[in-house]
């Protein structure tokens, strides 16, 4: 914008487009319910609110390139994420994809708005425009290359992911390395939201799971018991999103779930409902 100023009557438009698109990705916490719906109807709006600033300029003679790739990017990259969010795996690939063009775009009206610059900052301003800019750049050049890392391997980005589900049980990738948990020691599985489930753990941990660098709850019987500050967990926990088991959720549980009421697996114990302590 220092280098090729926009219109002036665009930045009504983009600078509410751009609020409520951001509100919108902060509110969501993919855990369902008013806030959720919430947080995707302002990612929406903001969503509209982006294309209808260019559809906008366009049509009054408004809208210089820049304008309209910077605006158009940032629109795919929000409509990517609300198709990620709001359908979940089933999407994913057209969500990437369209995040992935959306960086593509963006990347674009940087490139245009420095080779087709009508302004000669001073050499403050340069330097503001030189660390605004590599910032920007940076951030949009990693995120392409994450989408594109995703497009192959829905998988890519997550630092703990399972990779294999066979006899012996369920392995998964960390950062330090590889975690297995055996069958006999999965107690049960619940789904926590439309995004997450749990795998139930024994307390105290078996020797070989409490060696992993897992990142496990604690978990009481009691939800919101308090007065215990020294009590031990009841349980532990392993929460995981879809995209680190990498399957549906729906599906993904159900492939658990079959291995427990199978008759090969070793440990069918009670199915008590565990909350984390508050």
């Amino acid at each position: 914008m220092l280098l090729w100023p926009y219109p002036p009557s665009a930045y009504g438009w983009l600078g509410t487009a751009l609020l409520a698109s951001g509100l919108g990705l902060l509110l969501d916490a993919e855990s369902g319910g008013v806030r959720s719906a919430a947080a995707h109807l302002l990612q929406g709006l903001g969503v509209v609110a982006l294309l209808a600033t260019v559809v906008r300029g366009l049509a009054l003679g408004e809208a210089p390139p820049h304008l309209a790739l910077a605006a158009t990017g940032i629109a795919f990259a929000v409509l990517g994420v609300w198709l990620e969010l709001r359908i979940g795996f089933r999407a994913l690939r057209a969500a990437v994809a369209i995040q992935a063009g959306g960086d593509l775009l963006y990347i674009s009206a940087l490139a245009v708005a420095f080779l087709g610059r009508n302004q000669s900052p001073s050499t403050v301003g340069w330097t503001f425009i030189a660390l605004a800019g590599l910032l920007s750049l940076y951030a949009a050049v990693y995120n392409l290359a994450l989408q594109l890392r995703r497009l192959r391997h829905p998988q890519a980005g997550w630092r703990y992911r399972l990779v294999e589900s066979d006899g012996r049980g369920l392995r998964f990738q960390t950062p330090e390395g590889e975690a297995v948990i055996a069958w006999s020691h999965l107690e049960a599985i619940r789904q926590l939201d439309p995004r997450h489930l749990i795998l139930i753990l024994p307390a105290p941990l078996p020797p070989e799971i409490a060696a992993t660098s897992l990142p496990l709850e604690q978990l009481q019987r009691e939800a919101g018991a308090t007065g215990f500050p020294d009590r031990p967990p009841d349980r532990y926990g392993l929460i995981l999103h879809e995209q680190e088991l990498g399957a549906p959720l729906s599906m993904a549980a159900a492939s658990l779930q079959a291995h427990l009421s199978s008759p090969d697996a070793v440990f069918e114990s009670d199915r008590r409902v565990l909350h984390p302590p508050a």
